[in-house]
């Protein structure tokens, strides 16, 4: 489970899968009632939620052609 200050990522983590999404068709597909709820209306808050996920193991980022960041959710990392 994440460790991290929970409402934003998770939010986020819903519409990760195993398809690759860019950053911004991500907060596209989020709209403006669950950012606004999850507290992410900044696209940097969103960014960083994102960046939380990816930290935690949940998910993964990669770079299309344009250099665009592309992001889909991940194996959990395994506890030790």
């Amino acid at each position: 489970m994440p460790t991290f200050s929970a409402r934003g990522p998770l939010a986020v983590l819903a519409h990760l899968g195993p398809e690759p999404k860019s950053t911004s068709a991500l907060y596209d597909e989020l709209g403006y009632v669950e950012l606004m709820r999850a507290g992410l209306i900044p696209y940097a808050a969103f960014r960083r939620a994102l960046e939380e996920l990816e930290a935690e193991g949940l998910a993964a980022s990669s770079f299309d052609e344009e250099d665009g960041t592309l992001w889909r959710s991940a194996q959990p990392r395994a506890s030790h």
